[in-house]
């Protein structure tokens, strides 16, 4: 479990870093890292949430509306 959690982490770290050197790597300035830097933490945290750590909204509001 422990192996797992880790591969997990290693892997998020890694698909956040990677386009945000490559984009610094691939045109020699720092001023397109921050922009991909956010587009890749929204895409990543959108993606790594499991089931049970999301948000859950109730379908019917209050118990008491009606």
């Amino acid at each position: 479990m422990k192996i797992k959690k880790n591969l997990k982490l290693f892997s998020i770290a890694l698909a956040v870093a990677t386009p945000s050197y490559l984009a610094a790597y691939l045109t020699n300035q720092m001023v397109y890292v921050v922009p991909t830097l956010a587009a890749t933490l929204f895409f990543v945290s959108s993606i790594r949430s499991e089931p049970d750590q999301r948000t859950r909204v109730d379908e019917d509001g209050s118990e008491d509306a009606g």
